[in-house]
């Protein structure tokens, strides 16, 4: 078991489904995210392509699901300024609800500030670019070998 993808994994689950993830679904993807070397984006499409999430949103607009993915992560609706810069990214193609819910989740996790998006807010145009760059892999925030 590998705690750090056993949080990320928690944190899918809060941000498509606004619950936990049950012992076995844990289990399940935390072994895929080891699998997928801690790339949270090799397995983050399913999330957003399974029964629940697509049962749960079919009806909710993309404003409406970048809202609930920000509830759900930073208890609040996004500003303004955050709100358009996720649906004009997702309705452009730039980018897909699964990757911008990945960055959002990057941002809320703190992973590094240039995934926030009131980070962003306060620069160019060109510098939120960089948002709709591949995510950084989690390979680099495993947990430390325990002391024995």
């Amino acid at each position: 078991m590998n705690s750090v993808h056993d949080t990320v994994i928690h944190s899918i689950y809060l941000a498509y489904y606004g619950r936990p993830a049950a012992p076995a679904g844990l289990a399940f993807w935390s072994e895929q995210l080891t699998r997928a070397d801690g790339r949270a984006d090799a397995i983050i499409e399913v999330f957003a392509n399974a029964p629940e999430a697509t049962i749960r949103f079919a009806d909710t607009s993309i404003a409406g699901r970048v809202t609930d993915v920000y509830r759900q992560l930073f208890d609040r609706a996004p500003d303004a300024d955050g709100l358009h810069f996720w649906v004009d990214a997702i309705e452009s193609g730039r980018t897909t609800l699964a990757a911008a819910t990945l960055r959002m989740l990057d941002g809320a996790r703190g992973a590094t500030r240039s995934w926030s998006p009131h980070a962003c807010r306060r620069r160019r145009l060109s510098r939120r670019q960089s948002l709709l760059a591949p995510p950084i892999t989690l390979a680099t925030h495993r947990s430390r070998p325990r002391a024995r």
